[in-house]
């Protein structure tokens, strides 16, 4: 990309002296983007050192509009506050009237952000009063705003970033001097500080848990939280007994991820990366960070694959006490993904006895994990912090441990070992709770709902979760009459399956995930479907493969798909009423905030043949607070009307 070195240079004499000098046309670009980046180092050391400027581009027409153009989208590009304004506002702002088109007007004093202004209420041990300006364009009005607040003891002033007047020299003068030690904090839009400032009493740690944000977007998952702990900090846990139990392709346990029973290290134990999680989460609640409360956010890996776990968890279940596995020659009509991953995991040799040796070691995992989560507990009650907090527990799926025939999970079927997963739940101490077992339909999305509940928070964007804090009171209330769970992808979106994430030659066939992939590259089988449960019946539609109708009353290993039983019929018509409805409830995310119909210049060019050349810039002004189109021409209308 190549700049003209004469727009580089017009913003450089614009920051230093405000005027910017004329720009003969037509002009030779000879600099490349590098080299004009070096020309703007003088703006980028200014705006990290915390002064601000915001430029004031103006409106020309002929030759004139494509540099000021270029130039505007250039300045934003750095991204600086950009106010469009005619040459007679620019003229009455320049002292000299030789501006040419742009003027760098530069703050009176630094911005202070939004956690400085906090951090001052914190450091004086007192509650944050915060003075809240909302498209305060008169800078004799934010300049008298700032004074009232300094003579009311506020610890600051917020503003947005624009549609507001600026820290100018009016602003400073009008202050009579209390914008010189009253922070100021400028913000992109009011709903992010409130999301901000319900956030900033909160110390947020998290451990590095995969699969919680995109992970290739710079900064998205550091964003989340004030800490990230990263494992990996000591040394590695003893691995299995039997380190080649997997064996050869062709092996019965080369796809089964069984590895069986883990070593010990020379204190007795097997210290994983879930115990290096706790215990470093111990550590912070141990240490709060100044006094602030803290939310804490632990992503532990087991029971995950592959299923291996130690003494004395390994030998803790009865394996002569285990429940019947779901045999896939007892089911009929089950989903086609099914019989896919079992034909490459390619586990007909495993024995009943092999399938219970895979299931007691899985619930030997679930035993360690319940372990760590009592050492947490442990530690919130001996720091007296057990009776505030709200704790919630959950997992984000389960496991076929042998059912079906099956080893792990798969994306896009249904079954209740997979999606039927566990939620506990205990409130802050206060809130009204009779402990037990509740039997009432939940979604995950209702744990989101529940935990901004307690902490007081009024989310800013559309959510589909429910508060369970009166169920929690009240056991036998419902929340929901039908769960809903999606997976799966439709025939064009191969980037949906996991075939692909390895490359276009899919995945190597020595993965232990192999199968599964494979399975995913078929377009039926892992075709998109969407499950709704209710307390007896489960429907799974399906884009490109038959449906599913399971009787959980009379199967509950969901063995018989009744799609096609004329006695379930005004069931399933019910269901499938339901789920439109559901869709339609849902389908569609409606932003909180109304969208802009017309820009600026859509409003000036249909109101612009009602205005008087003397009232323009007036008018331009009214366009820029907001003022709605209805609003607008009536006002335009009336500068013709006799008084």
């Amino acid at each position: 990309m190549k700049i003209p070195r004469r727009i580089a240079q017009t913003l450089i004499n614009s920051l230093k002296g405000g005027v910017v000098p004329r720009v003969g046309l037509p002009y030779i670009t000879v600099g490349r983007k590098a080299e004009i980046d070096a020309l703007l180092r003088d703006v980028d050391i200014i705006a990290d050192g915390g002064a601000s400027f915001r430029f004031i581009v103006g409106r020309y027409g002929s030759g004139k509009s494509f540099l000021l153009q270029t130039i505007r989208n250039y300045v934003m590009a750095k991204n600086f506050v950009v106010v469009d304004a005619d040459r007679r506002k620019l003229d009455g702002m320049s002292r000299t009237h030789s501006h040419q088109g742009v003027i760098a007007q530069a703050a009176v004093r630094a911005y202070a952000s939004v956690d400085d202004i906090l951090s001052a209420a914190r450091d004086k041990g007192e509650q944050p009063l915060i003075v809240v300006c909302d498209e305060l364009s008169d800078p004799h009005n934010l300049g008298a705003v700032i004074r009232t607040a300094d003579a009311a003891g506020a610890h600051g002033v917020i503003i947005p970033k624009r549609r507001s007047a600026g820290l100018t020299a009016i602003v400073g003068k009008t202050s009579a001097g209390a914008v010189a030690h009253v922070p100021v904090a400028r913000v992109p839009n009011l709903p992010a500080l409130l999301k901000e400032l319900k956030e900033s009493g909160y110390y947020v740690w998290m451990n590095d848990r995969n699969d919680l944000t995109a992970g290739q977007i710079p900064g998205w998952t550091e964003s989340h939280a004030d800490e990230i702990y990263y494992g990996g900090q000591h040394r590695g846990a003893p691995g299995p007994l039997t380190p080649g139990l997997r064996g050869s392709m062709g092996s019965k346990h080369f796809y089964s991820h069984f590895e069986g029973q883990l070593g010990l290290d020379g204190q007795g134990r097997n210290y994983n990366g879930d115990d290096e999680v706790v215990d470093a989460a111990i550590r912070r609640l141990q240490h709060p960070v100044e006094g602030r409360p803290m939310c804490l956010f632990l992503g532990l890996m087991f029971p995950h694959t592959p299923y291996r776990v130690e003494e004395p968890y390994f030998s803790a279940i009865d394996r002569k006490k285990l429940p019947p596995r779901i045999r896939p020659e007892d089911c009929t009509g089950k989903a086609k993904i099914l019989s896919e991953i079992r034909k490459y995991q390619g586990m007909e040799a495993y024995t009943e006895a092999d399938w219970d040796e895979l299931r007691a070691v899985y619930l030997g995992m679930c035993m360690k994990i319940d372990h760590q989560f009592g050492r947490l507990l442990s530690a919130l009650k001996e720091l007296g912090l057990y009776d505030d907090c709200a704790i919630f527990f959950l997992s984000d799926h389960g496991d076929f441990t042998g059912d079906y025939a099956l080893a792990e999970k798969a994306q896009n079927t249904f079954e209740d070992c997979l999606t039927r997963v566990p939620l506990l739940i205990k409130p802050p101490k206060g809130v009204p709770c009779i402990p037990g077992v509740i039997s009432s339909l939940v979604e995950l999305v209702d744990f989101y709902a529940t935990a901004a509940d307690f902490a007081g928070i009024t989310p800013n964007h559309t959510h589909f979760g429910v508060s369970l804090r009166n169920v929690l009171a009240d056991p036998g209330r419902k929340v929901r009459s039908y769960v809903y769970c999606e997976g799966g992808r439709n025939p064009n979106e191969p980037q949906c399956d996991e075939y692909h994430s390895c490359g276009p030659q899919g995945p190597s066939r020595s993965s232990p995930y192999w199968p599964k992939m494979m399975a995913q590259a078929d377009h039926e089988a892992h075709s998109k479907g969407i499950m709704m449960r209710g307390e007896r019946y489960k429907y799974v539609s399906r884009t490109e493969a038959p449906d599913e109708l399971y009787d959980l009353e009379q199967d509950p290993g969901e063995t018989i798909n009744r799609i096609h039983d004329p006695a379930l019929a005004a069931v399933l018509e019910a269901m499938r009423t339901e789920m439109l409805k559901w869709l339609q409830r849902t389908a569609d995310v409606v932003p909180c905030a109304y969208d802009q119909r017309f820009t600026p210049e859509m409003m000036w060019a249909r109101c612009r043949s009602l205005v008087p050349p003397d009232r323009e810039e007036e008018v331009r002004e009214m366009i820029g607070r907001g003022i709605s189109f209805t609003d607008l021409m009536a006002f335009c209308r009336g500068l013709h009307t006799p008084s």
